[in-house]
């Protein structure tokens, strides 16, 4: 995801975390990581983050 700003980057994040929500149908379990950093095109700066969001493996019910 690419933003022109950072209010521009929150918003982007919260729909993706929605988008993650309707396709796993909870986010109870999941894991989620982000990475950013901001970059410059010309005069104007811009923002990056990768959001990967991932399942966490079942725990086992039974005791070691």
């Amino acid at each position: 995801m690419v933003g022109e700003s950072k209010l521009g980057m929150i918003d982007a994040i919260r729909q993706a975390l929605l988008g993650a929500h309707r396709r796993l149908g909870t986010l109870e379990r999941c894991e989620a990581e982000i990475l950013s950093h901001s970059m410059r095109r010309g005069t104007e700066p811009r923002y990056e983050i990768t959001l990967g969001i991932r399942r966490r493996r079942a725990e086992s019910a039974g005791g070691a």
